[in-house]
């Protein structure tokens, strides 16, 4: 009788740890491009911190016999990993002048396609490479904003694109569209085979077609007047979703005879993951239930019926990170998702055991598979902990052999980061939220650390047990780090009340309570306590030193929201670029409102409170929030005669993207920490 993918995992598993840990942590030479020097002792450099991954996402193509993965080419630019799995042998690519590889996506087994961009801001084009000559690589789309919504598996080399931006159309919306990615849209090119058939069938037609025309081969119907949100393929990666909003209210479409319809599915209590197992069903994110976190559900798109539950934890609301698929059926057998940290959860016996194995071979760390050929032969794993960042590893059941592939990180000297642990504490109306505290080397309640509250963004996301470079450099430098998720924060919402993802000063008091909490361990120095933040936590940090002047010594934005009527008269003047107009026109005032009652909620409006110190940074092009927002926060503190200091950088966008200038910012934090939080 042979054996199953199950049985055969666990036997490969089973022969690496009978060699032994050792063996199984330090393998094979190295297969990446030669790693940068770790530092030993000493103090770790700031931008050792906040350099783009060394390899990031390695993916291994559907024949087991190529990786491809995006690489740091330690110019500030990341390039594009090729490494053959049965010769050993590994290529390079790397983008032009000041361009990076932003993403990677196999089509075929010999065929990728690479996303580009410019300058970190602006879209460069969709390039293919052919792994048998890297020399051929050309371009399939120029200059628009795209993203790539699926490969069909009927027609790899016909990928399925957005192009919410077309360049050619002043920027229109141009919708989803299917590419030749044989054909380059640069018409002199020849590079044989597909393309020059494609040539003599349509000849005529062809050279009359340029840039990103050339390759379009299918554009699918427009959706109907609204703003499209986004587009999702079936199992089989075939264009059948779609989700769009017309006034701040949400509404899911199925692809049907070529036409759009607006399924009956209230998307109001209802959040989009992915398709089904079956054709018209979908797996979303469902309604709050009472005292129960939000299920992940099958929902049948054409009837808006729920058709079973895929998952429920007993936690945390459903905050699905990937679908995995069995790589013949396709059917769902696997999902990874946000807990306490990243964890998979597996719905077919052969990978829980996998699961198990994997992490008897990587005790403390949490251990993630990120890919496999489509035998389930040889086996991509992400690799973290609090103090390690990322690695990765190829497990090879053909060989019974577990590679190590890269760090992400491998600067980084892993005995210097400290831990991070998480503690719950209750907000003031009584309900239990979960933050997380790194402590700086040598704390203890005789010898109290100084404090930084580090906010997440979102509001709607969250924090998690993982390394963190931001983290562990405010640690390096003496600072203890607390970062509290509060009401909003995803994964929590079931446990508050309807409504409170929108209680913007409910957030804040969260943090409140969960510094006041935290300070009763004695661990931390109640006179020595710092608010910092980026975007919403940019908006929270100016919060606390608005309405807790006497709780904090100082405060650090980056790129945060002040003032919500600015921010409402930015999102109206882009409403047709963006549907952040919409949003916060339902949620925050009413459609039948007035736009009153901001002042409550935006700190800039109470300036007059602020008495301490405040560092500012803005990315001079964001175009999330203006930077109107810190130039209006100098302008009030400067006449109020409030301590501050501005970092304003050109070319930068919602938030710090090149290093040079992470480095800066950084730097400049450090000094103000010191300024301010050093002296007891």
């Amino acid at each position: 009788m042979s054996r199953s993918i199950g049985q055969t995992m666990q036997l490969a598993l089973a022969a690496i740890l009978l060699i032994g840990s050792l063996n199984a942590a330090e393998p094979a030479p190295n297969p990446a491009p030669n790693e940068p020097p770790v530092h030993v002792t000493g103090t770790v450099p700031i931008r050792d911190f906040f350099r783009p991954p060394f390899i990031n996402l390695p993916l291994v193509n559907r024949a087991g016999t190529w990786l491809i993965a995006r690489f740091d080419t330690e110019d500030d630019h990341t390039g594009a990993m090729f490494l053959n799995l049965l010769a050993g042998k590994q290529q390079t690519i790397r983008g032009r002048d000041d361009r990076d590889i932003d993403e990677l996506f196999w089509l075929d087994d010999r065929h990728v396609l690479m996303n580009q961009s410019h300058e970190k801001l602006y879209a460069d084009g969709l390039f293919v490479t052919d792994l048998e000559d890297f020399s051929s690589a050309y371009a399939i789309e120029r200059k628009s904003a795209v993203s790539v919504i699926s490969v069909p598996i009927k027609a790899r080399l016909k990928p399925i694109i957005w192009m919410s931006q077309d360049a050619y159309q002043e920027g229109f919306d141009r919708g989803a569209v299917q590419l030749d990615a044989s054909l380059s849209v640069d018409r002199q090119d020849d590079h044989g085979g597909a393309r020059q058939m494609h040539q003599v069938e349509h000849a005529n037609k062809f050279i009359e077609r340029t840039g990103t025309e050339a390759t379009i081969i299918k554009s699918f119907p427009n959706l109907p007047k609204s703003q499209t949100l986004s587009f999702l393929a079936d199992r089989n990666g075939e264009l059948a979703f779609a989700t769009a909003m017309i006034a701040g209210v949400e509404s899911l479409y199925f692809l049907q005879d070529e036409k759009w319809v607006q399924s009956p599915l209230n998307m109001d209590h209802y959040d989009l993951v992915a398709a089904g197992d079956t054709d018209g069903e979908i797996i979303v994110v469902g309604p709050r239930q009472e005292n129960k976190p939000r299920a992940l559900l099958r929902v049948d798109t054409t009837s808006g019926n729920v058709t079973g539950t895929l998952f429920q934890d007993e936690l945390y609301d459903a905050f699905v990170q990937r679908i995995f698929r069995h790589p013949v059926t396709q059917k769902i057998i696997g999902i990874q998702l946000y807990r306490k940290t990243l964890e998979t959860v597996w719905f077919d016996q052969d990978h829980i055991d996998l699961q198990k194995q994997l992490n008897k071979l990587f005790p403390g760390k949490a251990v993630s598979i990120i890919g496999t050929d489509v035998e389930e032969k040889r086996i991509v794993m992400a690799v973290f902990s609090d103090r390690q960042p990322v690695e990765y590893s190829l497990l090879d059941l053909t060989k019974n052999e577990l590679r190590r592939i890269a760090s992400s990180a491998p600067w980084v000297p892993i005995e210097q980061m400290q831990p991070m642990q998480s503690l719950r504490y209750k907000t003031r109306d009584g309900f239990k939220v979960e933050g997380y505290l790194t402590l700086p080397k040598g704390t203890t309640k005789e010898n109290p650390a100084p404090l930084v509250v580090l906010l997440h963004g979102g509001p709607w996301a969250r924090d998690i047990w993982e390394w963190n470079g931001e983290v562990q450099f405010l640690a390096s430098r003496g600072y203890a780090v607390f970062q509290p998720n509060y009401r909003g924060s995803t994964g929590y919402s079931w446990s508050f009340p309807t409504g409170d993802d929108w209680e913007f000063k409910k957030m804040h008091n969260d943090v409140t309570d969960g510094v006041k909490q935290l300070l009763k361990t004695g661990l931390v120095d109640e006179k020595r306590i710092a608010i910092m933040g980026a975007s919403f936590g940019g908006y929270l940090a100016l919060c606390g030193a608005t309405y807790e002047p006497e709780l904090y010594r100082c405060a650090i934005t980056e790129a945060g929201v002040f003032d919500w009527s600015l921010m409402m008269k930015t999102a109206r003047r882009n409403q047709y670029e963006s549907v952040r107009y919409q949003i916060y026109q339902r949620n925050l005032t009413g459609s039948n409102q007035p736009e009153t009652g901001f002042d409550a909620i935006s700190p800039l409006k109470h300036i007059d409170q602020v008495k301490i110190p405040v560092l500012i940074a803005h990315g001079k092009d964001d175009n999330v929030v203006d930077m109107e927002q810190s130039q209006q926060l100098a302008k009030e503190l400067t006449r109020y005669n409030v301590p501050h200091k501005v970092l304003l950088k050109k070319g930068e966008g919602h938030g710090f993207s090149r290093l040079d200038n992470k480095v800066e910012y950084y730097t400049a934090v450090e000094a103000f920490l010191a300024e301010n939080l050093l002296k007891r």
